[in-house]
């Protein structure tokens, strides 16, 4: 449903769209071409409201009226975000991920040579640049979803010292998503595509997402132990990595990374450094073979290694929030 608007009117207003897209495999890359790895944080977490299974249902229900429907979601969806944003303690997702994803990359038979963002010429302000957005819901529109109807909105052509180079852009947004029972469940989504820079095409995107079911808790517990909302998104990590990576192999003509055992990864703790006090979080068991799976992925089940030695470091304050009106 989302993001339908543009796409009619560019057709009923004879607009020519191009998708701005081409051909990939291995050879749409040369031996050991620097593609550098660019991850793009949301500017905060998303909170999706209602459950899929509802919003299916009142798609079907109301099927002409569903762009209407959409944007009434997405505002109920950003202000909800907003509220929960507020608790959310300081922390840099995008460094967290990187050493899983390069690990992941590393892998695949890809030909050219990954290189983190932090060892490349682009700076600080050239990627704040590169994925500026006026908020969640902004930065979805601009650069996770798939549309058709809109430019890029990041322009690899002007940066001259990237002419000879790809980059792997990989967007990352922390949520959390309604079940039917009202629950939110932890949930890590990946939109991951490859952009020749010389010419701004697109070769090759992808999106992923892993979520932990058994950690799911209403919105109010979430914003009164926000550090433990944070690790249950950092737990997920390694995994999407992996996903992210699979895609990337399945293109290549690879088989997808697939053990088809239950993983259970260690507990790590997250340390408060103005305190002693530390906040122990389990993490549950990883499993996608069977429907009943706390923890599930897009596709294939992919094991990670315990993250325990990459968590951040958190305040120990916690604002509690206004416990809501019955």
């Amino acid at each position: 449903m989302k993001n339908l608007i543009i796409p009619v009117l560019a057709i009923f207003c004879g607009a020519c769209v191009s998708m701005n897209t081409e051909t990939f495999s291995k050879q749409s890359v040369e031996p050991r071409q620097r593609t550098i790895v660019v991850i793009y944080p949301s500017p905060g977490p998303w909170v999706v409201s209602e459950s899929e299974s509802k919003a299916e249902s009142a798609s079907m229900t109301l099927p002409l009226l569903s762009a209407v429907v959409q944007s009434y979601q997405d505002s109920r969806d950003k202000e909800a975000s907003a509220g929960l944003a507020q608790y959310i303690p300081p922390w840099h997702p995008e460094k967290l991920f990187a050493p899983h994803l390069m690990e992941a990359l590393a892998k695949t038979s890809f030909p050219g040579r990954f290189i983190p963002a932090a060892e490349s010429e682009l700076d600080t302000a050239t990627l704040r640049g590169l994925n500026r957005a006026d908020d969640a819901l902004d930065w979805q529109n601009k650069y996770f979803l798939a549309d058709s109807g809109q430019t890029q909105a990041r322009d690899y052509t002007k940066i001259l010292s990237l002419d000879d180079a790809l980059v792997f852009e990989a967007n990352l947004i922390p949520s959390v998503a309604a079940d039917d029972d009202g629950n939110m469940i932890p949930t890590l989504s990946l939109s991951s595509r490859l952009v020749r820079c010389q010419t701004g095409h697109t070769l090759w995107r992808h999106e992923a997402k892993a979520e932990n079911k058994e950690a799911a808790r209403s919105l109010y517990e979430f914003k009164s132990i926000p550090q433990e909302l944070v690790g249950r998104w950092i737990m997920l990590m390694p995994v999407l990595s992996l996903e992210a990576a699979n895609g990337l192999r399945v293109a290549l003509g690879e088989a997808p990374i697939s053990t088809g055992t239950t993983v259970s990864p260690q507990k790590p703790t997250v340390k408060a450094p103005a305190t002693s006090t530390t906040t122990a979080v389990s993490p549950g068991s990883i499993s996608t073979t069977t429907a009943a799976s706390p923890w599930s992925i897009s596709t294939a089940t992919t094991p990670f290694p315990s993250p325990a030695d990459q968590w951040p470091m958190f305040s120990t304050t916690t604002i509690l929030p206004s416990r809501p009106k019955r």
